[in-house]
């Protein structure tokens, strides 16, 4: 027999219905995901202390402690866990904690962890020619007001299949292939707009 971890219920006429989880493993767009997983693969960042990854609505937010001295960037962060995870298994966003808050076993308390900060969108000056149309096409997949060359797509609430739609309009606008390794790495503006423009020779 196979152990899936789904808590069910039997009704008196033989009916099984799924009721939840044993465990806290999720299913984001179809693929299953342990949260556990993704915090001991951001806890092993060299600049991470101890990580817990929760979920917070369809979006997973990853919670972390720095190390003396050395706070990683989110989008340093994000890259990290793209080249060892599932890109659904990648948090939207990340908050960064001075120390986790404990629940009486001694280990972190997630219900009692911080909601995560509002997206915010910079405006960081004039964007190139492709800057500009990146950013539009952003603008409108995301429903944000703007998108700066230094803004994070994650940061800005884009997930994988946000990712997807975003690298069909790329395909349409450009007529470029992007893939979603290289949309991880060159995650903002102004690094996917350089996969763009070397892709067409530009760069």
């Amino acid at each position: 027999m196979y152990r899936t971890g789904d808590l069910g219920r039997l009704a008196p006429d033989g009916t099984l219905s799924i009721v939840g989880r044993l465990d806290d493993q999720l299913k984001i767009r179809g693929v299953r995901v342990q949260p556990a997983e993704v915090s001991a693969v951001l806890a092993t960042h060299p600049g991470v202390v101890s990580a817990v990854v929760v979920a917070r609505g369809p979006d997973l937010i990853g919670y972390f402690v720095p190390r003396t001295g050395t706070v990683p960037s989110h989008a340093e962060m994000r890259r990290y866990l793209a080249e060892r995870l599932s890109p659904v298994a990648v948090p939207a966003r990340f908050v960064e904690l001075d120390a986790f808050p404990l629940g009486e076993n001694g280990k972190a308390d997630r219900a009692a962890l911080p909601e995560p900060p509002e997206i915010v969108v910079t405006e960081d000056g004039p964007l190139s020619a492709t800057e500009e149309r990146v950013a539009k096409i952003w603008r409108e997949v995301l429903g944000v007001p703007g998108a700066g060359r230094g803004d994070d797509f994650l940061a800005l609430g884009g997930q994988s299949l946000a990712m997807t739609q975003v690298i069909a309009r790329l395909r349409a606008e450009f007529g470029t292939e992007v893939s979603m390794r290289q949309f991880f790495k060159n995650s903002t503006v102004a690094g996917l707009s350089a996969v763009v423009d070397k892709d067409l020779g530009h760069g």
